[in-house]
């Protein structure tokens, strides 16, 4: 019986909890992830290879995937917003602003409604201030622009009627020692991370452990 085939598109912090997952998803779904290129150092940081970066880039991917007629998947999880506020040190301008995030999550979110592919929105995962800004010195991020983008998510997503993977709330409740740098997770968060997104995804596929 064929398992139904899982995409995963998203920036660094999908590739953190990627493998847990796709352990948890093992013989479920068929689990694939964007990873042209392959998975590179450089890429946690910086949209390439595994890493979807923010939402015009993901917005260009699944453009390209539609003209190459590959966007055949059952189930796709996607999450943008971290690399999209990404804020200059210096003049204070967003990688993207709020106003082109919301245009590009409405024209991602169009483009998928044609395919019949069942999409998973994952919410930008939280950010310390301090802690981001003090390790990371080449652009600020606020977490302040976390809730503003997803709020603006949420309202696009319960318009289209998608079903949101609240990773935000879920990560903040997992307790203080969170990051392992300036914005990615500890290994004991990642491996929760996975399990909260494979529970959830496993219920509102309607699949069960056999």
């Amino acid at each position: 019986m064929r398992k139904p085939s899982l995409f995963v598109l998203g920036d660094s912090i999908s590739m953190h909890y990627g493998p847990f997952l796709k352990q948890y998803l093992k013989g479920v779904f068929d689990y694939d992830r964007k990873r042209e290129k392959g998975i590179s150092k450089q890429a946690l940081s910086k949209p390439v290879g595994a890493n979807g970066g923010d939402s015009s880039l993901v917005l260009k991917y699944l453009r390209g995937q539609k003209q190459k007629k590959k966007l055949n998947y059952d189930f796709m999880l996607i999450n943008c917003g971290l690399h999209d506020i990404k804020t200059d040190s210096i003049t204070g301008k967003k990688q993207v602003p709020l106003l082109e995030y919301k245009n590009n999550l409405s024209l991602i979110l169009k483009l998928l409604k044609k395919t019949g592919i069942k999409l998973f929105w994952v919410r930008i995962t939280p950010v310390e201030d301090k802690i981001h800004n003090f390790r990371c010195k080449s652009f600020f991020r606020f977490n302040r622009d976390v809730n503003k983008y997803n709020k603006a998510a949420d309202k696009f997503m319960k318009k289209y009627k998608v079903s949101i993977i609240d990773l935000n709330t879920f990560t903040r409740n997992t307790g203080k020692r969170l990051f392992l740098d300036h914005v990615h997770f500890n290994k004991n968060i990642r491996v929760l991370q996975a399990a909260f997104i494979s529970g959830f995804l496993l219920k509102e596929a309607g699949i069960k452990y056999k």
